[in-house]
């Protein structure tokens, strides 16, 4: 007598399970005139290379690691298209590199560029005075804001400012590095359904790095896996496949790439919360005259931070104005001794208001703790907090106050 009871329950399940699978979503960018998006894009990159050049191979290795914060403002929204203005605020990045059994280690930040061979500093030089043709200025970037135009359905239509990038960054092709978002479909889609797209995007000499490819064409399908909630909020989960070739004629090289990843995108804005995407890629062959080997592998990672530039961040921007060779040396700072009402910085004993010379710059002394110092710059307007460690060493600087023309 309970059986007729069980499959009636069971087929009010299985309805409501083919509802929820059956529902379809449309997918627009549905941004606010001045509303602010920020991310933290990651990027880990690793690649192995063998150079034939007559009868002589060189290997090398090379490891990076980048960190760079994005803002995007949306200025303007039209029925089926929106403007907005992109800014690069932040950028830090490693990177290890080994050739002829010598390993060098370079970082760069906001203040420049810092070179160390041997676990020694062998090179400190701002972005103004780097001059590197094979390797990116990326001090040029930080701070440059570029407008862009939009379709609903993220597809990047127009770049207002490349000028301004082709002065800063010659060789830099901003909308192959934009345009690799999602484009979402034009119609609604449900759970299991597909699409595809095509992009194109840089390699390498994008950012200056003097590689004589014109870029790569990129194809992607993308799935629609799965809706559900993502930190409180209404999501499509979308699973991402891609392949990529190069653009152009290259006789006698050969270019794999295998592309997998996931986005996870607000339903009702079309925000992205979070994107990664893994990237596996071989070339094989004669490029400028030489025979190349190399495999790489990228994992790149963006995470949707909210609305406002973390402190953080505005710390390293104001520091990027100073000069790195006066960093430098706040770096290598001694603060061995601490007293009541004196400080020995260095091999001198100051007190509240005197004057420490720092690589010629005259500092002066505003106040001390146990485990801070802090110094003015006059000339610049900041005054940096030193955070000493237990051994007397700098173990990091922030700018508390910054004068505004």
């Amino acid at each position: 007598m309970r059986r007729p009871a069980f499959i009636l329950c069971f087929l009010v399940m299985f309805s409501v399970g083919l509802a929820v699978r059956g529902e379809s979503v449309l997918l627009r960018c549905n941004y606010k005139p001045g509303e602010v998006q920020v991310y933290d894009v990651t990027m880990k990159v690793k690649v192995n290379a063998s150079v034939l050049q007559g009868k002589r191979t060189e290997s090398t290795t090379m490891d990076m690691k980048m960190d760079m914060g994005v803002a995007i403002t949306c200025i303007s929204v039209e029925e089926n298209e929106f403007t907005a203005e992109i800014r690069f605020y932040s950028m830090k990045a490693e990177i290890e590199a080994s050739a002829r059994g010598t390993l060098v280690r370079m970082i760069m930040d906001p203040s420049g560029i810092k070179t160390y061979q041997g676990g020694k500093l062998v090179s400190s030089m701002s972005w103004s005075d780097f001059k590197d043709p094979s390797m990116p200025n990326m001090g040029a970037l930080l701070d440059t804001k570029i407008r862009c135009r939009f379709a609903r359905n993220g597809e990047l239509l127009e770049v207002y400012d490349q000028g301004i990038l082709t002065e800063k960054l010659p060789g830099f092709e901003f909308d192959r590095i934009v345009g690799g978002q999602v484009v979402f479909p034009s119609e609604p889609i449900s759970v299991g359904e597909s699409w595809e797209g095509s992009t194109e995007t840089s390699l390498g000499g994008g950012l200056g790095g003097g590689m004589d490819i014109e870029g790569l064409e990129n194809s992607f399908k993308y799935t629609l896996k799965e809706l559900g909630t993502y930190k409180g909020r209404r999501c499509a989960v979308i699973d991402v496949k891609g392949s990529s070739k190069l653009k152009g004629e290259n006789p006698g090289l050969s270019f794999k790439q295998k592309i997998t990843g996931m986005t996870i995108v607000e339903i009702d804005t079309g925000k992205i919360m979070l994107a990664k995407a893994d990237a596996v890629q071989t070339m094989d062959g004669e490029m400028g005259g030489v025979d190349i080997r190399m495999d790489a592998t990228a994992a790149v990672k963006l995470t949707y931070g909210g609305s406002e530039i973390p402190g953080e961040a505005v710390a390293q921007t104001v520091l990027s104005a100073v000069d790195p060779k006066l960093l430098q040396a706040i770096h290598e700072l001694r603060v061995p001794i601490v007293l009541e009402d004196r400080v020995k910085i260095g091999d001198k004993f100051y007190s509240v208001k005197d004057i420490v010379v720092v690589n010629g710059t005259e500092l002066r002394l505003l106040k001390f703790t146990s485990d801070r110092i802090y110094l003015e710059d006059n000339s610049m307007g900041i005054v940096y907090k030193i955070a000493v460690n237990s051994r007397g060493e700098v173990a990091g600087i922030k700018p508390l106050t910054r004068k505004r023309n």
